[in-house]
């Protein structure tokens, strides 16, 4: 697995907020300890420009402008680097999905996250939507035809969901929490217009089980032989974890390691690359182990 890391995603935090640096230095200083090796992000041409197919050029410029540290609500926080920061979170998440299309599974380990980040909003921490940058790139690109995004973070992705909601070419599985943060993602939201079907929300109750999850997590599988993409994408959130401070769910670390083998499993059934991109996690000893067991998988 090729595993994309850089210092650079350090320099946007806040002390006191649950989104802060040091959720990556305790997943690097664990690949530290068993000898993992990070590659940088490499830089990809016109950047801004794939943003704005995403996002709101009025969005981007928004962010871009920021020189002082603000909130742009109540939960999500904009330092006068966070604009460069998030930029080479894009850049790292379009080289995890570039190196997935190509067969070769990658995790990128990237903050500020983005699942939550609509077309011309940031909310929930997120100030870029990395996941939904790179489809676009792929597909825009002509990399991929058909991308299947399975989004595995404690709380409901609005914002990729959105995103591709009247799209053919992304199937959007969200597994998660229901009711929590951000209030989306009921069962009856399944898309509009080409996109009907192609969004699939799995509500899952307070404290759901290693078990249960797995039991859920089922219908990915059928999903993706039945769609047929040319690589699948991950949100990657780590905040189901039993002793999150910001969720009530029941996973353990061995639960990370047996869903992130299922969906390795999936992948080579229908012989595709997987791209893991980083959203959520704020305890440490669950994120960065959790994340530890998805390598090894």
């Amino acid at each position: 697995m090729i595993l994309i890391y850089s210092n650079k995603f350090l320099e946007h935090s806040k002390s006191g907020h649950p989104e802060n640096k040091n959720r990556l230095i305790a997943i690097k200083c664990l690949l530290d300890k068993y000898n993992y090796t990070t590659i940088e992000p490499k830089d990809v041409e016109d950047i801004e420009e794939k943003i704005k197919k995403v996002h709101s050029e009025a969005y981007v410029e928004l962010i871009k402008n920021i020189k002082s540290d603000t909130m742009l609500d109540p939960d999500t926080y904009v330092v006068k680097t966070s604009y460069d920061v998030a930029v080479n979170a894009v850049e790292a998440s379009i080289n995890a999905a570039e190196y997935a299309v190509n067969k070769k599974n990658s995790f990128a380990f990237v903050r500020p996250p983005g699942h939550h980040t609509c077309k011309d909003r940031g909310m929930g921490f997120c100030i870029f939507n990395n996941i939904a940058i790179a489809a676009e790139y792929l597909i825009s690109t002509n990399k991929a035809k058909k991308i299947l995004i399975l989004d595995i973070d404690c709380h409901h992705g609005n914002g990729t969901q959105e995103i591709f909601y009247d799209r053919k070419d992304v199937f959007y599985i969200s597994l998660h929490q229901y009711p929590a943060y951000p209030g989306t993602g009921s069962a009856d939201e399944t898309g509009a217009g080409e996109g009907k079907n192609l969004t699939l929300n799995i509500p899952l109750h307070s404290y759901t089980t290693d078990d249960e999850y797995i039991e859920r997590i089922k219908i990915f599988r059928k999903v993706a032989i039945d769609y047929k993409p040319d690589v699948i994408l991950v949100s990657a959130g780590y905040d189901t974890y039993i002793d999150d401070p910001l969720t009530s769910m029941n996973i353990t670390i061995d639960g990370f390691g047996k869903f992130s083998k299922y969906i390795k499993e999936t992948a080579k059934i229908i012989d595709v690359g997987v791209a893991f991109i980083l959203e959520g996690g704020y305890n440490l000893k669950g994120l960065s182990e959790g994340v530890l067991k998805t390598i090894k998988a």
